[in-house]
């Protein structure tokens, strides 16, 4: 593990956990203020579009990134980001969360940020993820670049371009469902045998791989009515 000198920046799960966990509670009071209409949130999204962008362009993003940054380090045993590159995609995540909030803050400003940030964790996840041997973990790289042109499409909505943003979160929404069932397919059987004694999870491949399969056709749906 690096020994970068502040703590928070060691491991990839701890800045954005963090951020997570804080933006979580931040994002709630913002909503029932903004639902009781004692305060205008945002003038870039609409009301109902800014809460649903945010819980999933935002929190949820914060909580991938967390754990694809801190498991692929145990996954391949390669170094993932520590120190200022952690930061810096951090920080891309902060004003992707701020810029929608202030009202002189340039359109296409805030659409670049925000969407800056998932082709970035893609680009710091590349070089420990793909020379792995486990060749089905560079799906995640897959994954998390329809996760970006998802959000692209609801930008392009808020821009003016296109219809699209319904299509970007029922496509993004898919995706994470899509994540659940491939990681928690991994972790609960492994978590369960380490504080379990004497238990041993059972798999059964065809359930499995029915339901990814089922996510996927769902996936290539929405993405058909983006095209």
């Amino acid at each position: 593990m690096g020994q970068y000198p502040v703590p928070l920046l060691r491991l990839g799960f701890r800045p954005f956990f963090l951020l997570a966990g804080l933006f979580a509670v931040i994002l709630l009071c913002l909503w029932l203020l903004s639902w009781r209409q004692q305060i205008v949130v945002t003038h870039y999204y609409t009301k109902s579009l800014w809460h649903a962008h945010e819980m999933l362009f935002g929190f949820v993003t914060a909580v991938i990134a967390g754990f694809l940054l801190t498991a692929v380090r145990n996954w391949t045993g390669n170094e993932t980001p520590v120190g200022i590159p952690l930061a810096i995609i951090a920080m891309v995540w902060i004003l992707g969360r701020i810029l929608p909030l202030v009202p002189p803050s340039p359109d296409w400003l805030t659409a670049l940020v925000d969407l800056c940030f998932l082709p970035l964790l893609v680009a710091y996840l590349f070089k420990p993820l793909w020379p792995g041997k486990n060749r089905k973990n560079r799906y995640f790289l897959l994954i998390l670049l329809i996760m970006f042109f998802a959000n692209l499409a609801v930008h392009l909505e808020v821009l003016g371009y296109l219809q699209s943003a319904s299509s970007g979160i029922r496509l993004m929404l898919g995706l994470v469902i899509l994540l659940i069932l491939i990681v928690s397919g991994r972790i609960m059987p492994f978590f369960t045998q380490a504080v379990v004694p004497g238990y041993r999870a059972k798999q059964w491949v065809w359930l499995e791989q029915s339901t990814i399969l089922i996510m996927v056709l769902i996936i290539s749906m929405n993405l058909f009515q983006l095209a």
